[in-house]
């Protein structure tokens, strides 16, 4: 499901714990090229980091992006629950 027109983002695999909250790979279709990024998540905090390039290409950083709340929107739908899987996490070093 697309966010916007020209942007589409899944979760694409948990990598493990990491001080506390869920680190998750997500693959960013912009503009029809794809990109990796990292989101992070507790019940109550959410981080999302896009590589330079595609900040770059968007013209802001991630969190000033004018949709930014449609992407923490989204990642929320898609997330498995934090305390469905933080336990079964590992932690990454």
């Amino acid at each position: 499901m697309k966010i916007i027109e020209n942007l589409d983002i899944t979760i694409k695999d948990y990598i493990g714990n990491l001080e506390g909250g869920v680190t998750a790979l997500i693959s960013i279709i912009y503009n029809d090229k794809y990109y990796e990024g990292i989101y992070w998540y507790t019940n109550t905090t959410q981080v999302i980091t896009f590589p330079h390039d595609l900040e770059k290409e968007m013209g802001v950083k991630v969190e000033d992006f004018i949709h930014f709340e449609k992407i923490q929107k989204h990642l929320r739908s898609l997330e498995v629950g934090y305390d469905t899987i933080i336990d079964n996490l590992e932690s990454v070093i």
